[in-house]
C-alpha cells in the first residue's frame, strides 16, 4: 500500500444532528461533510471523487475564512493550523468525525500532571 496525498476542502461544523445525541453536545469534535460527487476517470468510467479511504489519522488545517472575500487576496498571508486530527468516518452521514487540536492538548496536559503524581 502505498500513501496518497487526499485533498478535500469543506466547511467543519461544531455539532451534528444525524449521528447521535453525544455530536450534538461535544465540545471536542469538528464535523466534515463529505458531498456526494462523482467524476468521470480516463476510461470512462464513473468513479466516487471524494474518497475517503484510509485518511483516519490524518491532520485537518484551518487555511482561512473563505466567506471573507479578502482571505482571496493574492498579497493576503496564507497561515494555515492544525485544527483537529480525523478519527472516524460516518457513511451514513456523509461526515467524517475529528477530535480538535485543543482537545487533544488538554488531555495530554491532563495526562502530565497524572503522571508527574504517580512519580511523586
Amino acid at each position: 500500500m502505498s500513501a496518497e496525498f487526499w485533498n478535500h476542502i469543506a466547511p467543519g461544523h461544531l455539532t451534528h444532528d444525524t449521528i447521535g445525541e453525544w455530536a450534538r453536545a461535544t465540545a471536542d469534535h469538528l464535523f466534515i461533510d463529505i458531498p456526494k460527487k462523482h467524476a468521470v476517470n480516463a476510461a470512462g468510467a464513473t468513479i466516487n471523487a471524494v474518497h475517503p479511504k484510509g485518511v483516519s489519522g490524518g491532520p485537518v488545517f484551518y487555511i482561512g475564512d473563505f466567506a471573507d472575500y479578502d482571505s482571496y487576496s493574492a498579497v493576503k498571508d496564507c497561515h494555515p493550523m492544525l485544527e483537529a486530527i480525523i478519527v472516524e468516518r460516518v457513511k451514513e452521514a456523509r461526515t467524517l468525525i475529528t477530535v480538535q487540536i485543543r482537545a487533544v492538548i488538554k488531555a495530554a496536559r491532563s495526562a502530565e500532571i497524572l503522571w508527574a503524581d504517580c512519580d511523586a
